[in-house]
């Protein structure tokens, strides 16, 4: 019996088209998108509004999170019990989130059960009531989260990280309320901040499914046409600017292993560059078929894993690399590391490398798009970032375009070595002499908090 030796050959990707959706504003002027998709008889109905974390005061830190989570537990019209006894008799699902960038109140059901579905989002997103026990145990759970964190090595990385690159007055880099901060919120807070923030302007009304769109106009209308302006939302947050490179040192001796991050301040998530930078980051760092992991993992087995990531929001954005091995092979893995960051901004990639990038991104792309989730989350992300309309539709296309001079600029404007902060979360006796050849090192308690 014989093997192949070679991997089949792929074949083009097939005609593909994004679905098309409709558009209408109730009278309130809030914008809905509705975009019919029969092939099971379900519908998920997506509220999303430009308010995210960032629209928190200094003194209200953690207001947010705990308005979010806690909203679906009662309304005006429902209490705890009966709004969960009313999704559960029907089979609907609810969720309520918070990020950065935005805020999210998301309902799922099938399309029989449209109407309740509409009553759902219309009581969590409009009218909720924050019950204080229901508050009490976010906030307990939300302290308890916190404490976990605090004795994780990679959320301390993260944390350090992204405070030293975006600074501590940037809504990318505030760090996470404490829990004096939780314990301090009261429910008149998260009333005010609710009421303060979230009206139909600077939202928008996403409705996905085996759904007439006819008939969810009039029903969206019925609903939330009566919903009125909040205040005007705050200035928006100013564009992060580089500072100064460091390498910091958190000192964990407990720790079995260094966590190692580094890495910059990059682009936003509607660059034009952001797709291209995609192609050159798969080839990076980006799966398991990257330079970083062949090399680190694969070659030198100096670790588990090792990637790369280029994330743009609405606000700005960054690019990172991160991994994770022994304390003695710190000075080997900073080595290869650096080296393949300095590399992709200095060659030209591969023709045979940028085609599996291109093609893998080209293939995956569609699989994002076979189910509601996915395609809401597409609608979502276009409109909080204020891409284009057609930003879905060209995807391929721009990603089929990249060639290596586009990806060494994405390369050059994303990844700079020389400019990269680094954070590594280890024994510090062990790492503080390793580290002294990238710069000054700041030794830092694991419990202490960025400043």
């Amino acid at each position: 019996m014989s093997f192949p030796t070679s991997p089949p050959s792929g074949r083009p990707p097939g005609p593909w088209r994004f679905p098309r959706s409709h558009a209408f504003t109730l009278s309130n002027g809030l914008p809905m998108l509705v975009l019919p998709w029969h092939r099971l008889p379900v519908v998920q109905l997506q509220l999303v509004h430009r308010a995210g974390r960032w629209v928190e005061r200094p003194e209200e830190r953690g207001v947010g999170r705990l308005m979010a989570l806690t909203a679906r537990h009662g309304t005006q019209r429902f209490d705890s019990a009966a709004l969960a006894n009313f999704q559960d008799a029907r089979g609907i699902g609810l969720s309520s989130s918070i990020s950065p960038d935005e805020r999210g109140v998301g309902v799922k059901a099938l399309s029989e059960h449209l109407d309740e579905a509409f009553d759902v989002l219309a009581e969590v997103a409009l009218h909720p009531s924050f019950p204080q026990d229901h508050l009490d145990r976010q906030i307990q759970q939300s302290v308890e989260s916190r404490r976990h964190q605090k004795g994780d090595p990679d959320a301390l990385a993260g944390e350090w990280f992204t405070s030293a690159i975006y600074g501590r007055d940037h809504v990318y880099g505030r760090a996470r309320p404490e829990e004096e901060d939780l314990r301090a919120r009261t429910r008149d807070e998260v009333l005010a901040f609710h009421a303060r923030h979230y009206g139909p302007d600077q939202a928008l009304l996403l409705v996905l499914g085996d759904v007439d769109p006819q008939r969810v106009a009039d029903l969206a209308e019925r609903r939330l046409g009566a919903w009125r302006s909040a205040q005007a939302l705050p200035g928006l947050p100013e564009a992060p600017e580089d500072r100064p490179a460091r390498v910091i040192l958190v000192d964990r001796p407990a720790s079995e292993q260094a966590t190692i991050l580094v890495g910059n301040l990059a682009i936003e998530r509607r660059d034009p560059l952001y797709d291209t930078s995609r192609v050159m980051n798969r080839v990076l760092g980006g799966g398991a078929s990257s330079r970083l992991f062949l090399d680190l993992r694969e070659q030198r087995s100096l670790t588990y894993g090792v990637s790369s990531s280029v994330d743009g929001g609405l606000f700005g954005g960054d690019f990172s690399a991160g991994l994770a091995c022994s304390g003695d092979k710190v000075a080997e893995a900073l080595r290869g590391l650096f080296e393949h960051l300095q590399r992709v901004r200095d060659e030209e990639l591969s023709e045979a490398e940028l085609d599996a990038s291109r093609r893998y991104l080209i293939g995956a792309f569609p699989q994002g798009t076979s189910s509601l989730g996915g395609l809401g989350s597409l609608l979502s992300s276009r409109w909080i970032n204020r891409l284009p309309e057609d930003v879905w539709e060209t995807f391929m296309a721009r990603i089929a375009a990249v060639d290596g001079g586009a990806a060494m600029a994405a390369a050059r404007a994303c990844v700079r070595p020389s400019a990269s902060t680094l954070v590594v979360v280890g024994r510090g006796d062990e790492l503080e002499p390793v580290l002294a050849a990238y710069g000054v090192v700041e030794r830092v308690a694991a419990g202490s908090l960025p400043a």
